[in-house]
């Protein structure tokens, strides 16, 4: 069985970005950290995405947004909608709360 065919590996890399991030809770934390200790070709792949994500943090992390082009965005961004297919649910959400990352 390779790695994308194993349910834990599928689901260790669709969780990486929140590990990445800091938003992942205890518990979630320690499943992976568990995975990436015994499932080589996941801990490769979680250290390219870490990699990648230093390269792209280290070229462009001094480029700031012009503020026009800021200020139109943020006034665009007004409602986020999402839709479950497996349960046929949708929710929307009126105020969409933004970060400035600087």
């Amino acid at each position: 069985m390779s790695c994308a065919d194993d349910p834990d590996c599928v689901e260790t890399l669709q969780h990486i970005d929140q590990f990445l991030d800091g938003e992942m809770d205890l518990e979630r934390l320690q499943l992976l950290q568990r995975h990436l200790e015994e499932c080589p070709p996941c801990l490769e792949q979680f250290a390219l995405m870490q990699e990648l994500r230093w390269k792209v943090a280290s070229s462009c992390g001094c480029q700031h947004a012009p503020d026009r082009l800021r200020t139109s965005i943020l006034a665009r961004i007004t409602h986020v909608e999402v839709t479950g297919t497996a349960s046929r649910t949708t929710w929307s959400v009126e105020q969409t709360t933004v970060h400035r990352w600087e």
